[in-house]
């Protein structure tokens, strides 16, 4: 007890909101976005509707010219009283200006310009985007505020003195925790005792349960909805899915996809750009012609446009939107560049077995050489013990072997795409495909029927062969038709089973490519060899069952696991997370990620074209000052708006 308590005493304990924090109330709010957070209140909003007012009441009163620039005077203050507060801070403290300043400074431009109304509009219309963008951002952060309710605020854990209840950031690996019914699992965790479903409709937006039961893993945000059940944590609470899937999305702000670095950048040079120009149109050339009007209209429309801070906050708001929609139908995206990635993918690899076949292998038949068809089947059962491999679990429960039947197993190695040796009663044991018995130049009989062949030898000697037999997933066709459909060029199945089995289920799905009796380090050698045929930006992404596939998942640039809910190892390697077994989820996975990428370009040549056409016609000296900020003012909103978009891809 005193170890296990040292233990939990040396693990950082944080409270939930410092761990997996809103994205509203950020304990260190960037100050790029603090401002447009804030906006999103009602103290900040009663402000900007008193100056709508206001401004609409001095257009239409009848007043004469000085009281009416008052009017809009007072109408500027009033909506901008929080953009001069910042504007003033920002010059006082050196820094570079920002939209905020921008405005200040475009309006001081309008009212020079002897154009008062624009000035109080572009006060106005300028709050009135940042509105719309705090709107998104609020929206986008009540998606992670569901999840993150989820969880429970206590664990119930066991200890010698009893059952205790602390937070679920204390718990750590190895704890024995209770999960009473209609509670979450704090952690990652496997079934000691009960038995019963759970609700996984955090993951997939309908509430659908599962029967579960001793032996097996739940993931973390998973709802139980039975009897109360006995588990044992098999993570701590900072390195369980729910937790790291929560902390990708509040992180969107600040990791950095490669759009966004190369948007960023061309961005640095647009704000001091446009500031130049207007320099020179706002303030030297007007000294030579002496058209001081004309220069400080184009003055207050080059301020305008030279701030890109709409499409740089929507960005992140689209990539946190394409993973809270994965997310709710069973995708779990680990970050945005994984998302950014899948969305170039051009060609996809997938395993075979229990990827496009459902990995319920059964027995067709039992080929015995001068053995006892019971013996062969213990044999191979025995050296199989330590497997969870699908083939090996039919061997298992067609021998009728019972974990006392290992005692005399010795010595297991798994031979990764090859099989398995043992030592049983002192006698040197080979299990696996025809490559296993080759490297060790021991005879064996070719299957005369169609399956996939486990071979057995004995000191070198051949014993037989036992064949089964699998199906292919319910909809694996669809799916494959369906990611063509999305872009992918190249569909690739790589397998360690032997061709007569892989070549006709290759041809009935129709894939480009087909490798068989691969070893790990044969088809790592693929993997290798297709990345080298991709163009720049392009991605290759790898689809398995989480079974041997971690240095496949991580040789990728996107590794796919199926069935994930149990959080293996190898599944824990993958930068995409399918919950359960539906093949089909791989090309919802693909489309998500195509459509954001698409919204996000949208909302880049939107906002691109928007400037340039504007800065043409600003320069020309043919656009009002009103028209250019109602139209900037438009593409900012439509941009913020478009990418909420990505919360609804179908």
């Amino acid at each position: 007890m005193a170890k296990h308590l040292e233990a939990r005493s040396k693990q950082t304990v944080k409270k939930q909101n410092d761990i997996l924090p809103k994205l509203i109330k950020l304990k260190k709010p960037p100050r790029r976005r603090f401002h447009y957070e804030r906006a999103f209140s009602t103290m900040e909003m009663i402000p900007i509707l008193a100056a709508v007012i206001l401004f609409i009441a001095t257009c239409l009163a009848p007043i004469g010219h000085r009281f009416k620039l008052l009017a809009y005077g007072i109408t500027a203050l009033v909506a901008g009283f929080s953009i001069l507060r910042h504007a003033f801070e920002r010059i006082l403290r050196l820094r570079l200006p920002d939209e905020d300043c921008l405005i200040l400074l475009a309006a001081l431009a309008a009212f020079a310009a002897r154009e008062p109304a624009a000035a109080a509009l572009i006060v106005i219309l300028g709050q009135l985007a940042r509105l719309v963008s705090a709107y998104a951002i609020v929206r986008s952060a009540r998606s992670v505020d569901f999840l993150r309710d989820i969880l429970p605020e206590t664990a119930h854990v066991e200890e010698e003195y009893g059952v205790m209840d602390i937070v679920p950031e204390e718990v750590i690996k190895g704890d024995v925790l209770l999960v009473k019914q209609n509670e979450a699992f704090p952690v990652d965790a496997v079934i000691l005792d009960g038995a019963g479903p759970i609700d996984t409709s955090v993951f997939n937006g309908s509430e659908t349960t599962r029967p579960i039961g001793a032996g097996d893993e739940v993931m973390s945000g998973c709802i139980n909805r039975g009897e109360e059940l006995r588990v044992k944590a098999l993570r701590s609470f900072d390195d369980s899915s729910m937790a790291r899937h929560l902390r990708s999305l509040s992180d969107t702000e600040k990791e950095k996809t490669w759009l966004e670095d190369r948007i960023e950048f061309y961005s640095a040079f647009l704000a001091p750009a446009l500031l130049c120009l207007t320099f020179i149109f706002g303030l030297i050339v007007p000294l030579f012609s002496h058209a001081w009007r004309p220069a400080f209209q184009k003055a207050a429309i080059l301020l305008l446009l030279a701030s890109p801070a709409s499409l740089l906050l929507s960005i992140p708001v689209a990539y946190l939107g394409a993973m809270t929609r994965a997310s709710r139908g069973g995708i779990l995206i680990k970050s945005k560049t994984v998302l950014e990635k899948l969305s170039h993918t051009k060609t996809l690899i997938f395993g075979k077995t229990g990827t496009i076949t459902d990995g319920n292998y059964t027995i067709s038949d039992v080929v015995a050489n001068r053995v006892k068809e019971k013996d062969l089947l213990a044999v191979a059962a025995a050296a199989e013990s330590s497997s969870r491999h699908p083939i090996a679990l039919a061997i298992k429960q067609a021998a009728g072997w019972t974990a006392e039947d290992s005692e005399k197993v010795l010595e297991i190695e798994e031979i990764p795409g090859r099989g398995v040796t043992a030592f049983i009663d002192g006698k040197h044991v080979y299990v696996g495909n025809a490559a296993l018995l080759e490297e060790h130049g021991i005879w064996f009989q070719v299957p005369s029927r169609s399956g996939a062949a486990v071979h057995v030898a004995v000191e070198n000697e051949y014993w037989g062969h036992i064949l089964l037999a699998d199906k292919i997933r319910e909809g694996a066709f669809d799916a494959i038709e369906e990611l063509r459909s999305e872009g992918v060029d190249d569909i690739v199945m790589l397998t360690g089973d032997v061709r007569s089995v892989t070549a006709p289920l290759a041809r009935s799905l129709n894939f480009d490519m087909v490798k068989t009796e691969l070893s790990t380090e044969d088809k790592l050698s693929a993997v290798s060899f297709l990345r080298k045929g991709l163009g720049k930006g392009e991605s290759l992404a790898y689809v398995g069952d989480g079974f041997h596939d971690s240095a496949l998942f991580e040789s990728a640039d996107v590794g796919i696991a199926l069935d994930a809910m149990g959080m293996n190892e190898s599944t824990s390697a993958a930068s995409v997370l399918l919950i359960d077994e539906d093949i089909l989820r791989v090309p919802d996975a693909l489309r998500i990620a195509v459509r954001s990428d698409r919204i996000i370009k949208e909302n880049l040549i939107l906002a691109a074209a928007m400037k340039l056409v504007l800065l043409v016609l600003a320069l020309c000296g043919v656009l009002p000052i009103l028209t250019a900020s109602i139209v900037d003012t438009l593409a900012s909103c439509l941009v913020s708006l478009n990418a909420l978009r990505c919360f609804m891809i179908q």
